[in-house]
């Protein structure tokens, strides 16, 4: 529910955007908006959860890391998929298998003979209705979780800057709206390395 918040509530930041098409971002820059109100409501998820509520943080933190080696192991599989359109389902399930490896190595599937031969990836939807639209929730991902790390050492600033890159909606580019927020670019170098140092540090804190 506060996934889909984050983006009603910069729709209607955006509403004074002269323009009908800057009402919304740029996918990879929406779903900055979405993920990071995930973050930002943490304080008040015992109102959800009762006393769960610290085992939920925990749980959705490590999904919200793991899940970033996954968007790109589905997003170069895409990539061979359509650069191998004549391949059949053995050679798709084969890529995808060599993609876990690389991506994900501790999967584990137990006894589910089917994903063990490497059909899981038939369970994302996005790969049927929404073409290469995976990597753009990777490239915000990390900008959430800047978001979550800077409510960390500064709640106030952090809000600030969440509410700065609500209002440009589609006025500004992807790297513009980061820039915007104080957040930094995901290509560079060591971005994710002190993320993840940091969502270390938070999960251990509930060990």
């Amino acid at each position: 529910m506060t996934h889909e918040c984050g983006h009603a509530f910069q729709c209607w930041s955006s509403r004074s955007q002269p323009l009908l098409e800057y009402r919304w971002p740029t996918y990879e820059a929406c779903e900055i908006h979405s993920m990071g109100m995930e973050f930002l409501t943490y304080p008040w998820m015992d109102l959800y959860f009762g006393d769960a509520a610290e085992r939920f943080r925990r749980v959705h933190m490590i999904e919200s890391v793991v899940f970033l080696p996954y968007g790109c192991a589905v997003d170069e599989f895409q990539h061979f998929v359509y650069a191998n359109p004549d391949c059949g389902p053995e050679a798709r399930h084969k890529e995808w298998l060599s993609l876990e490896k690389k991506y994900l190595p501790w999967t584990n599937y137990g006894d589910l003979e089917y994903a063990l031969r490497g059909g899981f990836w038939q369970g994302q939807q996005h790969i049927y209705n929404a073409p290469f639209y995976y990597i753009d929730y990777v490239l915000a991902q990390t900008g959430a979780l800047q978001i979550w790390k800077k409510s960390q050492e500064n709640r106030d600033r952090a809000l600030q800057d969440y509410m700065a890159i609500c209002p440009p909606g589609g006025s500004q580019s992807f790297l513009q709206l980061v820039q915007t927020g104080g957040l930094r670019n995901p290509f560079e170098p060591g971005v994710l390395s002190g993320i993840v140092s940091e969502t270390e540090r938070y999960v251990g804190e509930f060990l």
